[in-house]
């Protein structure tokens, strides 16, 4: 395959021999450069000197004599502006950021655009005044008035700011372009060279043109293009817009070149649907490794992305076999590690700040931002003194939302020294002082720079170590770090974490890891904007979606639509003109294309497949039938290694041992509920023993209250064992509520708050629960009474266990069946046991339709633990089990007064009526001491929906 850039240096040395190395090159970007470099040497065909290579900005720049300066100073430089037209009504500098980069982005095109500004903002603010005009004469209101001094002091903006820089000889691009664009004084003898060459280039700037003009009247100018007939000679395709003017202002023999590839080829060009970023990084990584199998030569082969952020999705899914790559954009600072560390510190100070009482010059920490720092893998990594694990886990346990952190840092030292791991670094306070933090993070960095030098040993002898990922992330964060310290210390503005943290976002944002691979060799991994001038026969191009190609309306400016028309500055239909050159000026001479989109749409419904992919499905097929396009919407089969493999524990040795161990102590209804729902989970919790996540109830949490609900009413009834309930007596219970209430939760949320917020509702709500359960009940004892009936309190949260034989393969097994029922009271002849529920139960939980429904029914975990209680209550006191009444007091159920269990074909309780119940849980014992029956995944999933081991299977119902 020719390229456009061997037809560059062919033509170059023909046309210029024998100087061709004498003239001067410039193209759109500095990559291309490196191509074209590479294409004249073999062009050249001997030694010779290498000829002068410029991307357009650094040609500019070069000739305009001016330095560009950092953004961030440009910032900085920006703010001194307004604060010398502002005065007194300056804004904090954390507000001036907000829309400082707008002006600035407007600034820049303005310049790039050669633009009148003066005109430009004078006409803007007439039409902003025009548009607050009062025709009844009254006086604008202070937001309005403010709205027009903005627009109306742009003007000065632009002036005081580019004379400010001018003088310093460091300006923004634009600027320079225009000072280049608009100088008199260019002359033959400025120049080195005698013949520029412009490669490649579509959308020129108004400054570009002129500067290019000026160049042509002192020095032999020649411009080469790259374009093809498909796009340039239809007036309605976007992708040619641009180039039409060029074609126009050009004799159209001397317009060279438009191919005619789009016409002529025989193209493949594979339209693939995949679902989110992940689901195309590994779409893409499949593809490279067929490429590579079926001999693909790779160094023809380029990924495109379009988004920025899938880079390290793509980098994982790529096969370990593919060796020789360039990832020319780089890895975002903000997808790296540290970078969550950082800002996870950040954050930790600035919310500090928000909670912290200043006025008593004390700090507190959020406990999140704190157990998110804690749990960071770099923070692990530095645990030399395994003190980190342990703060998390009492930090988990308490209730308390907000830290204090001197004792923090005291738990991170040793001896009152500061431990060698440096962790208790970043957690000193810093009242707001962003210096100082800055200090913290810097000496922070040195202690993980050592940690990262010294963890790794030589693999092989004589072996150099070699820098990691983390190294590399390390190095540039320093860079970010000491530069901040430097402009803090040369610009006073930033005064508090707030905007340390935004200067710090706006740093990061536009920083990238440098890749350093081999920019000539092997598979070639870009964003769209560094495949200009450059061509692949092998086009893997991501996100080719709405917002990303072309990129939309998109674009924050205080320079609205019809202006920008007037006054001929780029607006949306100009950028997506832009890129659409770019995708098909890719697409022209490449051989095998495959462009994945992303399926799945934006939360408002924007997001779809890129009208590009629209116009090659309508046009290419009448255009070049030749051109097979072939369409597919992909599902990505989960990986096999983590999801989709079914998970069997079998019963070793070592677990018989733990459930006998469990036969022994006593299996619960809870368990057996754990058992028949999913057994998996029944390992996990009983046999295993994994515990739950403890984590901080920064709200009072249901169980929590459930709790404090049973045991209010444990110690209310508890002095009444064995007597008569009356009306009277329920009623003494009731001043004594709050007081038990708030006691329980002093001991059941240890050091929370509860009398602030939602805590403090939940504790009404709990007054409120214990309230109207004891009306209930009163009701309920008046109406028993008016039958000549009473209410005889029996227990009240007793444990009450059973014994039951179990047949097995190693003989016969006693297990021990236990439980704490809530209440047992007798009403008439009838025993009743009742269980107190929290939360809200109806009949139609405890109605139980089928016996079979017990054994696979999640719904009827109720059912089974009052049958389970009523088994247990017959096994130990051997009574007639027609007197017994099992049921359920729900408190958030005002209706009924209790809820009884109700039996297939509503059967009264008894000791025949439950016989499937005994044999149900006998059955389901026998089969959790069966050594040849596996714990085993649940295949009804929505008994996955609350499980707290979803992660470890990787399940959700």
């Amino acid at each position: 395959m020719k390229t456009f850039l061997d037809q560059v240096a062919e033509y170059a040395v023909t046309k210029y021999a024998p100087n061709a190395s004498g003239a001067c090159y410039v193209l759109p970007s500095r990559r291309a450069g490196l191509f074209l470099k590479k294409r004249l040497a073999a062009q050249f065909g001997k030694t010779a000197w290498a000829p002068s290579i410029f991307s357009v900005e650094d040609f500019i720049v070069e000739l305009s004599g001016f330095k560009i300066i950092d953004p961030i100073l440009l910032q900085f430089e920006l703010f001194e502006v307004h604060k010398e037209i502002e005065g007194s009504n300056a804004q904090p500098f954390s507000e001036f950021l907000k829309w400082s980069s707008v002006m600035l982005n407007d600034f820049n095109e303005i310049d790039l655009y050669l633009a009148d500004a003066r005109q430009l903002f004078g006409d803007l603010n007439e039409a902003k005044a025009i548009s607050l005009w009062n025709l009844d004469k009254k006086p604008l209101t202070e937001f309005e008035a403010r709205y027009l001094h903005f627009f109306n002091s742009l003007s000065k903006y632009y002036g005081l700011l580019t004379k400010r820089l001018v003088s310093k000889k460091e300006v923004y691009q634009g600027l320079a372009y225009r000072k280049l664009a608009e100088t008199d004084s260019l002359s033959q003898t400025d120049l080195e060279w005698d013949t520029f060459i412009l490669a490649g280039f579509n959308a020129l700037t108004t400054a570009e043109e002129k500067i290019f003009s000026n160049l042509g009247q002192i020095a032999n100018v020649d411009y080469v293009w790259d374009t093809d007939s498909y796009y340039i000679k239809n007036k309605s395709q976007e992708a040619g817009k641009f180039l039409r003017k060029y074609v126009k202002e050009t004799e159209h023999a001397n317009f060279h070149w438009v191919g005619d590839h789009f016409k002529e080829s025989n193209k493949e060009i594979h339209l693939l649907g995949v679902a989110q970023n992940v689901g195309q990084a590994r779409l893409a990584g499949q593809l490279l490794k067929d490429l590579a199998a079926n001999n693909e030569d790779l160094m023809n082969t380029a990924v495109v992305l379009n988004d920025q952020s899938i880079a390290l999705p793509l980098l994982n899914s790529m096969d370990e076999s593919l060796k020789k790559f360039n990832l020319t954009m780089g890895l975002p600072l903000s997808s790296t590690p540290l970078y969550r560390l950082i800002s996870s510190v950040l954050n930790l100070h600035e919310n500090s700040v928000k909670f912290s009482n200043s006025g008593e010059g004390f700090q507190k920490y959020y406990f999140r931002d704190v157990i998110t720092v804690l749990e960071h893998h770099y923070i692990q990594l530095l645990d030399s003194s395994e003190m980190v694990i342990p703060l998390n886990d009492s930090i988990r346990k308490s209730n308390n939302i907000f830290l204090v952190p001197d004792e923090l840092v005291k738990s991170l030292t040793e001896d009152g020294k500061e431990t060698q791991n440096g962790i208790a670094i970043l957690f000193n306070p810093c009242m707001n002082k962003p210096g100082k933090l800055l200090e913290n993070i810097i000496r922070f960095f040195k202690v993980l720079q050592y940690t990262f030098l010294n963890r790794k040993e030589p693999t092989a002898l004589n072996e150099e170590k070699q820098p990691d990922l983390d190294i590399e992330y390390l190095y540039s964060f320093s860079k970010v770090f000491n530069r901040l310290k430097i402009i803090l210390n040369e610009y006073p503005f930033v005064e508090d974490i707030k905007t340390l943290r935004e200067l710090f976002e706006q740093i990061v944002q536009s920083v990238s890891i440098p890749f350093y691979g081999e920019p000539l060799q092997g598979l070639q991994v870009m964003g769209m904007l560094e495949t200009r001038t450059l061509d692949f026969e092998n086009i893997i191009m991501l996100s080719v979606n709405e917002d990303f190609i072309p990129s939309g309306k998109a674009g924050n400016s205080f320079i609205p639509f019809e202006f920008r028309k007037g006054f001929q500055l780029p607006t949306h239909h100009d950028r997506n003109a832009v890129f659409a050159y770019h995708f098909y000026r890719l697409l022209q001479r490449s051989k095998k294309v495959h462009l994945i989109y992303n399926t799945e749409q934006g939360d408002l419904g924007g997001g779809g497949r890129s009208r590009f992919i629209t116009q090659l499905l309508y046009e290419m097929p009448k255009y070049n039938p030749r051109i097979r396009i072939e369409e597919k919407v992909l599902a990505v089969k989960p990986t096999t290694e983590i999801a989709g493999q079914e998970i069997i524990v079998p019963k070793s040795k070592e677990v018989m041992e733990r459930l006998k161990e469990i036969a022994e102590k006593g299996v619960s209804a809870s368990a057996l509920n754990s058992l028949r729902n999913c057994s998996l989970q029944y390992y996990f919790n009983y046999v295993a023993r994994l515990e739950e996540l403890e984590d901080v109830e920064e709200t009072i949490e249901a169980n929590t209250l459930g709790n404090v609900v049973h045991e209010v009413l444990k110690m209310l009834y508890e002095p009444y064992v064995g007597e008569i309930l009356s009306a009277e007596l329920i009623s003494s219970m009731k001043p004594g509520i709050e007081n038990l209430v708030r006691d329980s939760f002093a001991k059941n949320y240890e050091q929370g708050d509860i009398d602030h917020g939602k805590n403090l509702l939940i504790v009404k709500v709990a007054i409120s629960l214990v309230n109207n359960f004891l009306d209930r009940e009163m009701g309920f004892i008046k109406t028993e009474k008016s039958k000549g009936r009473g209410l005889i309190l029996h227990e009240v949260e007793k444990p009450y266990e059973a014994k039951m034989m179990i047949h097995t393969l190693d003989g016969n097994i006693e297990v021990t069946l236990r439980g704490v029922f809530d209440r047992v009271d007798k009403v008439g002849e009838f025993i009743r046991i009742l269980d107190y529920k929290s939360g809200m139960v109806n009949q139609r939980d405890l109605n139980v339709k089928v016996w079979e429904d017990l054994a696979l029914e999640k719904k009827m975990d109720k059912s089974f633990q009052l049958l389970f209680y009523t088994h247990v209550y017959f096994l130990q006191n051997q009574i007639e089990i027609n007197q017994i009444q099992p049921g359920i007091i729900s408190m958030r159920n005002l209706g009924p007064y209790s809820l009884d269990l109700v039996l297939p074909e509503k059967e009264p309780v008894s000791e025949l009526s439950i016989q499937p119940f005994s044999e149900l849980i006998k059955g389901l014992i026998e089969d959790l001491f069966d050594p040849e029956t596996p714990f085993a995944q649940t295949e009804e999933l929505d008994n996955c929906k609350y499980c707290p081991y979803t992660s470890i299977c990787n399940r959700v119902g």
